[in-house]
């Protein structure tokens, strides 16, 4: 459910948003907190349900019943959160 926990990402944008010429050193923490800046404040509330339904079917959990029901909105607050956070930490 973190999209950017390995070098994948977060080298993909360091390859895409710095000169070519390699005055930026490549650093995983630092192009994966701006990857996930970019790509957290994409997503929207019926993505984050999305999300929470397909875990919870995985896990056994009825899709649309009481627990994700009751689940979904936590996840959302805590994803909107977690842009918050991004978003300020840059600026």
């Amino acid at each position: 459910m973190n999209e950017a926990d390995d070098d994948e990402l977060s080298c993909a944008y360091y390859a895409a948003n710095t000169p070519p010429d390699g005055s930026v050193v490549y650093d995983r923490a630092t192009f994966a907190r701006a990857y996930a800046r970019g790509a957290v404040t994409i997503y929207r509330r019926q993505h984050v349900e999305r999300l929470v339904a397909m875990v919870g079917k995985a896990v056994g959990l009825k899709p649309h019943g009481l627990v994700m029901r009751l689940l979904s909105p936590v996840v959302w607050t805590a994803w909107r959160l977690r842009a918050r956070s991004l978003t300020r930490a840059a600026a």
